[in-house]
């Protein structure tokens, strides 16, 4: 049996001042932008930003190199499972594409 692909990315999360969305969050390695209603959101979301993009293009190599950011942000670094991603949720975008 083939091992899982686990991946490690920075997100950068700011809090914003809009009252619904609280969270930016940032990938930077992939240039993509997600939010969250809250700090736990905000993560999932970022995780979530890095499975799906692995859904449609090829994920550069993983990266543990923390950003440097303003003091409004926090840079963490996020581990997804593509692999388990991908069995999640590539049956349901083929009966997506299905219905």
């Amino acid at each position: 049996m083939q091992k899982d692909k686990i991946v490690v990315f920075p997100i950068i999360i700011t809090k914003t001042s809009d009252s619904k969305v609280k969270y930016t969050v940032h990938v930077p390695d992939l240039d993509r932008d997600t939010q969250g209603v809250d700090i736990v959101d905000a993560i999932d979301m970022g995780k979530d930003l890095i499975g799906t993009m692995s859904l449609v293009e090829k994920l550069p190599e993983s990266n543990t190199e923390l950003p440097k950011v303003g003091k409004d942000s926090i840079a963490i670094l996020v581990t997804v499972n593509i692999s388990k991603y991908k069995r999640m949720n590539l049956d349901k975008t083929k009966l997506h594409y299905l219905s």
